[in-house]
């Protein structure tokens, strides 16, 4: 039970993550007049990091909770 409840987090997280970015990209596309392959330069990157964030937030509380990786 308790592994699913964390897999519902996990979800739930990547879930915010994507949408953050979503609204993050749009925001950018309105804002300057780029080419599609310079948007997708930039997503790439927006998403590399901010996954790279989340994935060390989610490790530091699995192990503070001695919860399974």
């Amino acid at each position: 039970m308790a592994e699913r409840n964390i897999n519902n987090d996990i979800q739930f997280q990547i879930t915010a993550l994507t949408q953050h970015l979503e609204r993050l990209m749009k925001q950018q596309q309105d804002e300057f007049h780029e080419s599609e392959e310079q948007k997708v330069r930039l997503a790439a990157a927006e998403f590399s990091d901010y996954a790279l964030i989340w994935w060390n937030k989610l490790q530091r509380e699995r192990t503070r909770n001695e919860e399974p990786m």
